[in-house]
């Protein structure tokens, strides 16, 4: 299409559009002839910066062209239409080389809404037509376009067009014929832009065009728009399936696939924007399907991996690449969330590390302090709240343990006080956690009736008690602290007055009623506490001194050690995970993986020790 107007008819026969059907047969035959005995043909008509391909197939096709109806109508418009003695002159100019004088002399006359004008001016598109495809200068591209639109847009040109075309016509076209040919006239020019576009190397060409006369012809959207949405849609559905976070790591590989798909959704939109066609609604579609694409991975790695610098990119680029409003604006809302929460990583973090150090006393100082001043942001509240109950169950684990080894241990009157504190310590931050108050003080007090009066205490009564409240404790309470803290309010309860009444009691057999509670304890010990003390090993160990000092016996210690730590860790991760902390329950991966191939590795030792 780029040679529309070189390899025109009327062109490659050397004949004036006005020319009798007669004279378009005998001048081809001599065209052909002088082909024949190797002589070139030039012609009046001839100008240098459309000169024509003269071969016995381009003859036969030009004269083909010009013997239809419908197709001489294409042939006839797209070429120089000598009327005036001015547009003699102005061919004469052309074929001399002065360019400019000819411009100059139809230019005078293009302005007029009449038949000289109507002729001057389609004379001029055609002639900026072929010197864009000859110089490819960006002066002759709005040039050319101008008239174009001037011509095409006009109803008073194409009833002159009509008038002036049956004078000429010999072949008998229809009116309706040349109707059809105004209303696609558009699409011949949009093809001929696409191939100068591509031929140079330029959309810019293109864009002028389509910004101009809002159209895509057939040729632009099949040679150059549907690769570029292909392109597009593919890249997009590459992005959605990376799913990066699914081996916890983001890997160097995973990096450069990332920038290498969002590279090639950058240049392709640039493509558009150079065609101009960066805001049409088919573009808008891809580019949201892009930009969501996008967002689903920054989600990915802010979400599951604990990334921000990343997201943050991603999201710019998706942002700049939405073609709905909707669109923008959720991720807009992303970027401030993700922003925020940047904001707020050096509240969380440091007490993210106190917490996963186990110094929770430290933490909930600290939490306390960060509530204190950031009571308007509620999603840092819920957060800061949440780590509160992780730090208060473990101070309360962390005293439970110490005050039933005393209790164990027959220092009552010391677990008396401890338990008594621990309860009150636990009711001062209550109110944090997801229970009926009035119920607990119930409870509360019901166990001080059961067991606060030591002559009327009946054991049955209280283990029973104990153990109906405490059934389906995980299932009712699914925060891990809260069916936790049960545990210890009740107990404190129990202990506490036990601790009180056990120095009176003086009969042996009484006494022995009492050690079951003492066995509880024992196991609650076991359940809140952690093994990795060696001095408690060492006195509930019934193994000889030589055993213990065996080498399967320090292979199991160095197992039970890591196996705790293992559990630890992995307790901490369901706590996170519970709380929806990405940031942190990642953080724990390495570790986790670490302990569970040191724990596999110490098993399989300690097993061919047996």
């Amino acid at each position: 299409m780029a040679n529309l107007f070189r390899d025109n008819a009327y062109n490659v026969l050397g004949l004036d559009i006005s020319v009798a059907q007669k004279e378009i047969n005998k001048r081809s035959k001599e065209i052909v002839n002088l082909l024949r005995i190797d002589e070139e043909s030039t012609y009046e008509i001839d100008i240098s910066v459309a000169k024509p391909k003269r071969t016995e197939s381009t003859v036969k096709e030009a004269v083909q062209k010009l013997s239809s109806p419908t197709k001489k109508i294409q042939e006839y418009f797209f070429w120089f239409d000598i009327e005036s003695d001015t547009d003699e002159k102005a061919l004469k100019l052309l074929q001399s080389g002065s360019i400019d004088e000819a411009i100059q002399l139809w230019e005078k006359d293009s302005g007029k809404e009449t038949a000289t004008g109507f002729v001057a001016k389609k004379n001029l598109a055609i002639l900026f037509s072929v010197l864009l495809v000859d110089k490819g200068q960006k002066k002759y591209l709005t040039q050319s376009i101008s008239c174009w639109k001037d011509l095409v847009m006009s109803e008073k040109f194409w009833s002159y067009f009509e008038k002036i075309y049956a004078l000429n016509d010999e072949v008998g076209t229809s009116s309706s014929a040349i109707k059809d040919f105004e209303s696609k006239v558009t699409d011949v020019l949009s093809d001929f832009y696409t191939d100068i576009s591509q031929t140079k190397g330029d959309n810019s060409f293109y864009s002028l065009f389509a910004q101009v006369f809002d159209v895509k012809g057939l040729k632009m959207q099949r040679d150059v728009l549907s690769p570029i949405y292909e392109a597009i849609n593919d890249t997009s559905e590459k992005l959605r399936n990376l799913n990066i976070s699914e081996d916890n790591i983001v890997s160097p590989e995973e990096i450069t696939e990332l920038k290498r798909l969002t590279k090639l959704l950058q240049t392709n939109f640039d493509k558009l924007k150079e065609l101009g066609l960066f805001s049409d609604s088919q573009s808008k579609t891809m580019r949201d399907k892009a930009a969501e694409a996008l967002r689903a991975v920054a989600l990915d790695l802010h979400n599951n991996l604990g990334e921000s610098e990343k997201p943050v990119a991603l999201f710019n680029i998706a942002s700049k690449i939405a073609g709905t409003t909707a669109t923008i604006n959720k991720i807009n809302k992303d970027i401030e969330t993700l922003r925020q929460n940047r904001s707020d990583e050096k509240i969380i973090k440091p007490i993210n590390d106190l917490l996963e150090d186990e110094k929770f006393t430290d933490a909930l100082d600290l939490i306390e302090k960060r509530m204190e001043s950031h009571k308007s942001n509620k999603e840092l509240m819920d957060f800061l709240t949440a780590r509160l109950k992780w730090a208060i169950t473990g101070i309360a684990a962390k005293d439970y343990k110490e005050t039933m080894q005393q209790f164990t241990s027959g220092h009552f009157a010391k677990a008396e006080q401890n338990f008594s504190g621990l309860r009150e310590f636990l009711l001062s931050y209550i109110h944090y956690f997801n229970f009926n108050q009035e119920a607990i003080n119930e409870v509360l007090a019901e166990i001080d009736q059961l067991t606060g009066d030591p002559k009327a205490l009946n054991i049955d009564n209280v283990q029973n008690y104990r153990n109906k409240l405490l059934e389906g404790t995980e299932e009712t309470f699914k925060d891990s602290f809260e069916s936790s803290l049960i545990v210890f309010l009740v107990d404190c309860g129990i202990y506490g007055n036990m601790a009180a009444h056990l120095p009176a009691i003086k009969r042996k057999n009484t006494i022995k009623k009492w050690l079951w509670y003492i066995v509880i304890g024992i196991i609650l010990l076991v359940i809140f506490g952690s093994s990795s003390d060696s001095s408690d090993t060492n006195s509930t160990s019934g193994s000889s001194s030589s055993s213990s000092s065996s080498a399967w016996q320090i292979c199991s210690d160095e197992y039970d050690r890591l196996k705790n730590e293992l559990d630890s860790v992995e307790a901490s991760m369901r706590r996170y995970e519970s709380f929806d902390d990405a940031d942190g329950y990642n953080a724990l991966v390495p570790r986790q993986n670490s302990l569970v191939q040191l724990v596999n590795n110490k098993a399989t030792e300690c097993n061919g020790l047996r």
